[in-house]
């Protein structure tokens, strides 16, 4: 394992300034890395290239780059700089797919997004390597378990960590005393530390470059953006609410002004389900990402609810996609890492609605899973009961058949006979099912007042199938086939 040593040392908790910096050292205390201000900085290791052209003159070390070669002194700055180029320019030949995730405003889920993005796609069997761009606040390694890992070096640069078989991981935090140093550095280093990443850290052959970006459209972005160079796709990521929506627009325009390629928008954190009632609470508002996209003519990529699984696996060191692989949210970005690599092999979009209406997805499945113990009504044909066919429009329907559901079971069945329909009479079933105790109905069509009623009392509306028996119909149910109705989708384009 190599050593990690900062010239003239701070004592732990102290920042890394200027003067400061982190150095990594063989177990014999030979330094083999160094980041400088100073017209770019010293590197790693050198590439084959630069040093073919060097040893003709016998000025520089095999395998070595100028930040640990003996006779680097021989070389000018302008030599050393085009040795950097000239390494960056190899190491980038070996990466097909460069990919960032940013933000405008911290604290809304980019690194969550980042890190569960690159982990789907090493999953799917693809070579992923992940930056943490992010130097003043680097949590990509704690959220992938390597927390305190420290990197070593091998023959051809800074071997980078492996967070599993197809995934490899470089973050300044493996180059400090510990996670309590704050960095200290301006725009001039932090470029010079992006320039080594890329060209000195050895990622191998890679299908993808994960970058996860700091907040902002500031150094972090246009260094990597002018290092990496085009093609560069970009994903954004938001929450709905219109401060953060504000700084997210921002970086839209930023990306586009780059000529970077733009995947989308993710609108994170949009909204919560109750995990006891399975209703969905707006904490943040909703729709602000889609509204954004609309605006702004980028694809929206969908929504992600907040699930306390998330927070519980970042702290654990485990991606969510692992920590709980089969749950909605896991599933939601191995479809999106799916949908992206169809995207980035074709080299053309849209992407647009990839997984746009997963929240709604997640929602009804959720509440179907809640209906697993709940009175669940079906308007039936005479004379009612499971095997009789459901009426088409509940208003019309001769019987209402009951459903008690325990545990995913029938446990009981009841009919209520439906009252003689009367023209704007909705408010009568909405009092028939409520004082029944019903939970949710299954219907073909419904109006808005009607939908509206039902939803005051309690009482969750799905879209079920024509032609079938209730049995078929409640087993739809179960299985998380049946869609919620939303306002858009009422009889008379929603107008009461």
């Amino acid at each position: 394992m190599s050593e990690l040593r900062g010239k003239n040392s701070a004592p732990s908790g102290n920042s890394l300034l200027s003067t400061e910096v982190p150095e990594v050292r063989n177990a014999n205390g030979t330094r083999v890395a160094m980041v400088r201000a100073e017209h770019g900085g010293s590197t790693l290791i050198g590439n084959r290239k630069a040093i073919k052209k060097m040893s003709r003159t016998n000025t520089c070390s095999p395998n070595k780059s100028c930040g640990s070669c003996n006779t680097s002194d021989k070389c000018d700055a302008q030599t050393q700089q085009q040795h950097i180029k000239e390494r960056l320019s190899d190491r980038l030949a070996s990466i097909r797919h460069r990919l960032i995730v940013m933000s405008g405003k911290g604290g809304v889920g980019k690194s969550t997004v980042a890190a569960n993005l690159a982990v789907a796609l090493a999953e799917s069997g693809h070579r992923v390597g992940i930056l943490d761009g992010d130097v003043h606040g680097p949590n990509i390694p704690k959220m992938l378990g390597l927390e305190g890992a420290s990197p070593e070096v091998g023959p051809a640069g800074l071997l980078p960590l492996q967070a599993s078989a197809n995934l490899k991981v470089m973050s300044i935090a493996f180059l400090l005393p510990d996670s309590d140093t704050p960095v200290a550095w301006r725009g001039p280093m932090k470029h010079t530390l992006f320039q080594q990443f890329l060209s000195d850290v050895d990622w191998g052959e890679l299908d993808y470059l994960v970058v996860d970006l700091p907040p902002g459209t500031g150094d972090e972005p246009m260094s990597i953006a002018q290092i990496l160079g085009p093609p560069l796709w970009a994903i954004i990521v938001t929450t709905p609410q219109d401060v953060a929506l504000l700084d997210s627009r921002k970086s839209v325009v930023f990306a586009k002004s780059l000529e970077m390629n733009l995947l989308g928008i993710i609108e994170n954190m949009s909204g919560l389900i109750c995990p006891h009632c399975a209703g969905k609470i707006d904490l943040f508002k909703a729709g602000g990402g889609e509204r954004a996209s609309r605006d702004l003519a980028v694809p929206f990529l969908g929504a992600i609810p907040i699930d306390p699984s998330i927070v519980l696996a970042g702290d654990a060191g485990i991606p969510l996609i692992s920590f709980d692989s089969g749950s909605d949210i896991s599933e939601v970005f191995r479809e999106l890492a799916s949908r992206t690599d169809r995207v980035l092999n074709n080299g053309k979009g849209p992407l647009q609605f990839a997984v746009a209406d997963n929240l709604s997805q997640i929602e009804t499945k959720r509440r179907s899973k809640h209906m697993l113990s709940k009175i669940v009504a079906v308007p039936s044909m005479h004379p009612g009961g499971l095997d009789a066919m459901r009426s088409g429009h509940f208003g019309h329907c001769d019987a209402f058949t009951l459903v008690h559901l325990e545990n995913g079971e029938v446990r009981d069945v009841s009919v209520v006979k439906n009252g003689a329909h009367q023209q704007g009479g909705c408010q009568a079933p909405v009092n028939l099912l409520h004082q029944s105790g019903a939970d949710a109905l299954i219907v073909g069509g419904i109006g808005m007042r009607p939908l509206m009623g039902f939803r005051q009392v309690g009482i969750d509306v799905y879209y079920g199938p024509e032609g079938e028996t209730v049995k078929a119909v409640i087993d739809h149910l179960l299985e998380g086939r049946l869609e919620l109705i939303a306002e858009n989708q009422v009889c008379g384009g929603g107008q009461f």
